[in-house]
């Protein structure tokens, strides 16, 4: 098995971007503390095209915040803005084309996913794989300082209301030959709700559950193993951790667990964990088309900001092509 070395690294410094332009960065509209922390950062070096998602519905939700909400607007850029509907990445596929972004093989790409929902995350480097043929994308994504807990109890977290929905992300549906037992890997969240219907849905012969942990705050491992207690409870599900701000580790794990555990199984991915385990979810997916992702998609999105300030900013170089075998 060949693994590749991989590139990451905090923003602090000027120095610290590993290149002096882009052709085009994408960022989604948000009015948390987050939203533009890394547009923040990059306006040391030239953005080309500033392609901006403004979700329809976080749109009306955060009337109040306007202000903050279009802060993106205050940048001497060429901004290119999409409207989207949240449930729907393949519709804002095809606005791209609409509004007449034309992404060469050889752009240099950016993509902020801090405010991006999970699936669009899958969703847009794929496209940028397949339909572009970009052989890596530079990737940014600004930590949580802090999550919000209703009444100051961590079994108070949600993120969503109304039934839910488990859907298959497309593109993402794997093999299943003759229709083999199910292997099932969740990346854990504070959410209890989603992970406990996802395990209900796949009815899998065996599960793994990922769980991050960040080295600044310890605590949010021990939150998501408490949210989660009902699949943590059950004997027969194993548990993996992975550093939850590296992406390539996950690839790794993701990696181990594949090969020890579902050669003969039809693997299936959750990964409904900190946005840089899905973000390595989304590359080992990409890279082994043979695993199915699947997503709890809810009713409703809760409007509130669940986090609140911000840590740090990361830059992750993602190669969407492999390259001398596995990583």
């Amino acid at each position: 098995m060949v693994r590749e070395q991989y590139e990451m690294k905090q923003l602090e410094f000027e120095t610290d971007i590993p290149f002096s332009s882009l052709d085009y960065l994408f960022i989604a509209a948000g009015a948390s503390h987050r939203a533009y922390k890394v547009l923040d950062i990059l306006e040391r070096i030239k953005i080309k095209k500033l392609i901006v998602i403004d979700f329809i519905e976080r749109r009306e939700s955060e009337k109040i915040y306007q202000e903050k909400y279009y802060s993106y607007k205050n940048r001497n850029i060429e901004i290119i803005t999409l409207n989207a509907n949240i449930n729907d990445s393949s519709g804002l596929l095809k606005s791209l084309v609409v509004k007449g972004v034309d992404i060469k093989r050889n752009d240099n790409i950016g993509i902020d996913i801090t405010c991006f929902p999970r699936p669009f995350i899958f969703s847009f480097l794929k496209y940028f794989q397949k339909v572009n043929a970009i052989s890596h994308a530079n990737v940014f994504y600004s930590e949580p300082k802090a999550y919000v807990f209703k009444n100051g109890f961590c079994k108070t977290f949600k993120s969503s209301s109304g039934p839910i929905k488990i859907i298959e992300l497309p593109t993402f549906t794997g093999e299943n030959i003759n229709d083999t037992d199910r292997l099932l890997i969740v990346v854990l969240g504070f959410d209890a709700d989603l992970s406990k219907e996802i395990n209900f849905e796949v009815a899998p012969k065996k599960t793994v559950l990922i769980n991050g942990f960040p080295g600044f705050s310890p605590k949010f491992k021990e939150i998501s193993l408490i949210n989660n207690e009902v699949l943590i409870a059950n004997q027969n599900n194993e548990i993996a951790y992975c550093k939850a701000n590296n992406p390539f580790e996950m690839y790794n794990t993701l990696l181990d667990i594949y090969l020890t555990k579902g050669k003969e199984l039809f693997v299936n991915i959750a990964p409904i964990g900190p946005k840089p385990l899905v973000l390595g979810t989304c590359l080992f997916a990409i890279h082994h088309p043979s695993v199915r992702v699947i997503y709890p998609q809810p009713e409703k999105y809760l409007n509130e900001d669940t986090s609140n300030d911000t840590w740090c900013s990361w830059y992750y170089k993602l190669p969407l092509y492999r390259v001398g075998g596995d990583l």
